[in-house]
């Protein structure tokens, strides 16, 4: 979490970082809900029913900012890398990326909501 937050406040724009938790079976929400006292631009969302689908629209449609972008928890991207999906460098309404993709190293999801 401090890398996404050390990177962010670097950047000369605002930016809110949602993260939504349901079903874990571990601490996550405990620790997350910790994290808030470090970082004021963290918001914490607990959605009862499971299902990644479930929680990706609840963040989604809470986000108060023009863009979302998602990712999971692990963040398997380099976080240098959001710019990439933000205007100027991104043009596109929906930018969509996957490290599943053979040769692509970046995984997020950008959606305007402008």
């Amino acid at each position: 979490m401090g890398q996404v937050f050390a990177f962010l406040e670097k950047q000369t724009y605002s930016y809110e970082v949602l993260v939504v938790e349901n079903g874990s079976q571990d601490r996550t929400l405990a620790i997350a809900r910790e994290f808030t006292e470090y970082f004021p631009g963290l918001r914490i969302l607990h959605e009862d029913l499971p299902g990644k689908g479930r929680a990706v629209r609840r963040g989604v449609m809470e986000a108060e900012g023009n863009y979302r972008l998602i990712a999971d928890a692990d963040f398997s991207m380099p976080v240098d890398q959001i710019n990439r999906f933000l205007p100027p460098a991104c043009t596109t309404d929906i930018a969509i990326a996957s490290r599943e993709a053979p040769g692509r190293h970046v995984l997020m999801s950008l959606v305007s909501v402008t």
